[in-house]
């Protein structure tokens, strides 16, 4: 006769993902999985060892991780369970101004703005104070090319750059190109004053030959391109004029030529 057999089925072991987590971009994660004896986790990116039930995670972008495991019997668990690490990106920081040009022992205010509640400048080279959003800065010797870096950071720990470029001239003064290639290329295309420790620009006149004004702003940065009504205006030799204001109120006025190449 038959003789019955008992046959033993072990229930499958379910995996548990453990909590999901909040980080900043540049923060770290530890998972924390149960339910086996041998874990998997699921994609391996970003986790010193998708091996273990408690991998360090560092993604660079939200991430959903699943876990799957097997028990002491050797039975492996039937379905996978997921936790997902959810990744703040860097937050944006703003300066102002972006790049600067001053003189010599001038002073002037550096401002950084974002979501940030600390901050903190680098290098601290002639700031007054690095560790608040807006130092003041006092220009160093003619030739300093200096890009200060500042790090933002907010109270739950996400940080963010950014930066700002100072470079130091003689001045306060106007400069002026003696000539310049309207091509297009993006390379010295337009015709305009470069501002040293001047706040105010009275006019800026670019005449023909013939004494016809071809070109007039008084927007520190405004430039001559090179057209007249949109006409492309042909190479040659051009009239300009030149007044600004110092930091100090004093009038400086230049005039001379620029030649015009194509």
């Amino acid at each position: 006769r038959d003789v019955p057999i008992t046959v033993n089925v072990n229930a499958a072991p379910v995996p548990d993902a453990g909590s999901p987590g909040d980080i900043c971009f540049g923060q770290s994660y530890q998972l924390m999985g149960s339910g086996g004896v041998i874990y998997k986790w699921t994609p391996s990116t970003f986790l010193d060892d998708p091996n273990i039930y408690n991998p360090v995670a560092t993604p660079d972008r939200t991430t959903t991780y699943s876990l799957s495991v097997i028990d002491a019997n050797n039975c492996p668990s039937l379905v996978s369970d997921q936790v997902v690490v959810n990744v703040t990106p860097p937050i944006k920081v703003y300066t102002t101004p972006f790049d600067t040009v001053v003189y010599s022992g001038q002073q002037f205010h550096l401002l950084a703005t974002s979501a940030g509640t600390n901050y903190v400048w680098s290098p601290a080279t002639g700031l007054d104070n690095p560790n608040i959003p807006n130092p003041l800065v006092t220009a160093g010797v003619i030739g300093d090319d200096v890009t200060y870096t500042v790090t933002a950071t907010t109270s739950a720990g996400c940080k963010g750059q950014g930066y700002a470029r100072v470079r130091v001239y003689k001045g306060p003064d106007i400069y002026v190109a003696t000539a310049f290639t309207p091509n297009g290329d993006g390379k010295n295309d337009r015709f305009f004053p470069f501002t040293v420790g001047i706040k105010q620009l009275n006019y800026f006149r670019v005449y023909n030959r013939w004494g016809q004004l071809v070109f007039s702003t008084n927007i520190i940065n405004n430039g001559w391109d090179g057209k007249f009504g949109g006409v492309e205006q042909a190479s040659g030799v051009y009239v300009w004029m030149v007044e600004g204001v110092t930091l100090d109120n004093k009038t400086i006025s230049k005039r001379g030529t620029i030649t015009l190449i194509r």
